[in-house]
């Protein structure tokens, strides 16, 4: 069985149907946003600046659980991927002293005393195409696959960004996956659960999309 390492959330969940995970995800964090990404990459790989002490701040996992982070726990898996599985779901990026933290950083229940001083911004087009170079040479020569978040509309912040990754990913030759296609052949209550801001999939929603990420990936593969 392939080796998968996820770096995105749960949307990507269904891929352990037909493939071994790795434990990235759930044992390092959930990134957003594509500066993140190269920072999680960065230290799965032991060349981050990020020491034991700051991966409780600026990684989901280490947040959630208040525990420090040892990089030296994903060398392994990043080393038998077979391929990464990459969500770029937002380009807004939360910076704090000279580290990119993961968004929930920014609520005030899990009492980061410096949450005023996270300086939140929007990445610009030119940064998100610069960074998922930067991804793509991080990871060679593994294969990469990058994942949208979910649009509902075909306006708005979320299908720009969709549209943006479409078009870099066409041009630089990259695999790219825009799973709010799914709603082409399903209705929405079909598919996707009945949220204020949708962002989950239903059972049947992720089975669909398991079996969709299995064919892209073998054929990637």
């Amino acid at each position: 069985m392939y080796n998968v390492s996820i770096l995105g959330s749960c949307r990507q969940e269904s891929i352990r149907e037909n493939f071994n995970v790795t434990d990235i995800k759930e044992g390092l964090t959930f990134p957003h946003y594509t500066k993140e990404i190269i920072q999680a990459i960065r230290f799965c790989k032991g060349i981050s600046d990020i020491n034991l002490e700051n991966s409780k701040i600026c990684f989901r996992t280490g947040i959630l659980e208040n525990r420090e982070i040892d990089w030296n726990c994903f060398k392994e898996d990043f080393d038998n991927t077979d391929i990464f599985v990459i969500e770029i779901a937002s380009r807004l990026s939360y910076e704090w002293n000279n580290m990119y933290l993961h968004h929930i950083q920014t609520e005030e229940k899990y009492n980061f005393k410096y949450r005023n001083e996270i300086k939140v911004r929007e990445l610009t087009d030119l940064e998100i195409e610069e960074d998922i170079k930067s991804i793509v040479d991080l990871v060679y020569p593994k294969p990469v696959l990058i994942i949208s978040h979910i649009s509902t509309y075909n306006y708005g912040k979320r299908y720009e960004l969709i549209k943006l990754l479409e078009n870099i990913c066409s041009r630089l030759h990259i695999p790219f996956y825009n799973p709010s296609l799914l709603l082409n052949e399903y209705t929405k209550d079909k598919i996707l659960c009945d949220e204020k801001v949708i962002s989950h999939y239903n059972n049947f929603g992720y089975k669909i999309l398991g079996e969709k990420y299995k064919e892209l990936i073998m054929n990637i593969i």
